[in-house]
């Protein structure tokens, strides 16, 4: 019998420069250690033959969740609040991870506040500290899908 298996696509956003790089390969190594996750980032698609943009759009619609990765003192580049606006129109189910504290909301978390979609938003101290937190929440995310789906689809007990 022929194993239709599907790893579960995470797609990584976040600023690729500096402190940011470490964070985003430590998250793909701990989601490619797991046999449930299938992480992406665009510096792991190599070469193609279209425009950037267009190139990470199709990767980010493709997958099935998308962790974003906000350090609030630097703000968002133009990629990032192009992927964040795509995962918003698509409705896609996204983690937000906003480093660093700050006395009030961003204009971002504003924005997905009035979101009609479903967002979890957590606010981590350490940029370093979000791939274990984003990891954890991930599996914890699966399994409480699945538990939510037994919930409705098992048959009522019977006296």
């Amino acid at each position: 019998m022929e194993n239709s298996f599907r790893e579960i696509r995470v797609f990584i956003s976040s600023r690729c420069v500096g402190d940011y790089i470490p964070v985003r390969q430590k998250l793909f190594r701990l989601l490619k250690s797991s046999t449930v996750f299938e992480p992406s980032m665009f510096e792991g698609l190599g070469a193609a033959t279209g425009y950037p943009k267009e190139v990470y759009t199709r990767e980010l619609i493709d997958c099935d969740v998308c962790v974003f990765i906000i350090r609030n003192d630097d703000g968002l580049s133009e990629g990032v609040l192009d992927e964040i606006d795509c995962a918003i129109a698509r409705r896609k189910k996204s983690l937000f991870y906003f480093c660093g504290y700050k006395s009030l909301p961003s204009e971002l978390e504003n924005r997905l506040a009035k979101s009609s979609m479903p967002v979890f938003r957590n606010n981590i101290p350490a940029l370093e500290d979000v791939p274990q937190v984003a990891f954890a929440d991930l599996q914890k995310d699966v399994l409480d899908i699945y538990r939510g789906c037994l919930l409705y689809t098992s048959p009522s007990p019977r006296d």
